[in-house]
């Protein structure tokens, strides 16, 4: 297994006012050899405070026995609750998508489905990508002209509102 880490943002692409030197990444869980694979991005609750653990490895680990590579999405969270998150969490996911497809050949995903799976708030921004992808621009060129929508999405226990935090 390859395993690494990737930060989808550039330094100075990314800012919320609470992220105290955090930027949003994705950890990797790749086969090694050159059969391409369908792909996963596993987006782990945890109340929009933090990214949950057990809903990030561990269905990350059971997806990769499976036979796809899979990546695991760090997006922004705010454990004080000071400030509004809005769209960072689904912009971060739409990159997350952007910055894996557009590497497609280096994760051996060339011609592959492409899916999200999210768990509680993660799913809800998995829901809220799949839904609203179209509305999703990014700020760099270079992701300008490759999609960000997945080819399905799992939503596992999702948030559906955001009720009086949206």
């Amino acid at each position: 297994m390859k395993e690494f880490k990737e930060i989808i943002w550039k330094e100075n692409e990314y800012d919320y006012p609470a992220a105290y030197g955090f930027t949003p990444n994705i950890h990797a869980y790749l086969h090694e050899g050159d059969a391409e694979r369908d792909c996963l991005i596993v987006v782990p609750g945890g109340a929009y405070c933090m990214c949950v653990p057990p809903e990030a490895s561990i269905p990350a680990i059971d997806f990769y026995k499976r036979g796809m590579n899979v990546f695991v999405l760090t997006y922004t969270t705010d454990i004080t609750c000071t400030f509004l998150l809005k769209k960072q969490p689904m912009n971060d996911l739409a990159r997350a998508v952007r910055f894996v497809r557009k590497r497609e050949d280096d994760y051996k995903i060339r011609g592959k489905k492409l899916l999200v799976c999210g768990f509680s708030a993660g799913a809800h921004v998995c829901g809220s990508l799949a839904v609203h992808y179209k509305e999703i621009e990014d700020i760099n060129p270079e992701y300008k002209d490759i999609s960000c929508k997945p080819n399905g999405a799992i939503l596992s226990y999702p948030v559906i509102t955001a009720g009086d935090h949206s």
